[in-house]
């Protein structure tokens, strides 16, 4: 795996846990100081290749994944929320685990990986070593799904009506946070 020296990786134990609110606060936060760049990752496809020539620069487009710099925002997207908190560019991939480690390749063209980035992912940290790796939960989702667990958790941060809080601990045995 590939270290990616000054990356942050926000994942999350479920669907609006706080990953995207997280992500952007990071963002933010390194924004002032660095050029920041934001990806983020679904297994899913959003949009068809139209869609997404006439809001995006495609950099990888297959029947299996695509790849794109995020550059006309639509509102009430993550990429948006990403671009407004201080993103210098936002990328967002669509695939299936299995070819992230072909993306990751072609993002290896596409950016210097020893700048400050900013994955909103699960997927990911199995394919990259980032700086920080950093699990978002809440009391809806609060355990983290088995292909997963074998990663070591930098910071689970407990999400509870968009306020975070950093917890110290790690998973219990039976692998809920505690």
């Amino acid at each position: 795996m590939k270290h990616f020296s000054k990356t942050i990786v926000v994942a999350g134990t479920g669907r609006n846990v706080g990953k995207t609110t997280l992500a952007c606060l990071l963002i933010e936060h390194y924004a002032k100081n660095q050029e920041t760049i934001a990806i983020k990752i679904s297994p899913h496809r959003h949009y068809n290749k139209e869609e997404a020539k006439a809001r995006a620069r495609i950099i990888a487009w297959t029947n299996d994944y695509a790849l794109m710099e995020e550059k006309k925002f639509i509102a009430n997207k993550d990429t948006t929320r990403m671009h407004n908190a201080g993103a210098k560019s936002v990328y967002f991939i669509m695939a299936k685990d299995n070819y992230l480690p072909e993306i990751i390749q072609i993002i290896e063209q596409e950016i210097d990986i020893d700048s400050r980035i900013i994955f909103e992912s699960a997927a990911i940290i199995n394919q990259i070593i980032p700086e920080k790796y950093v699990v978002v939960y809440n009391d809806e989702f609060p355990t983290l799904k088995e292909k997963y667990k074998h990663i070591p958790v930098d910071r689970f941060v407990y999400s509870k009506e968009n306020a975070f809080f950093v917890k110290k601990q790690k998973l219990s045995l039976n692998k809920h946070f505690v």
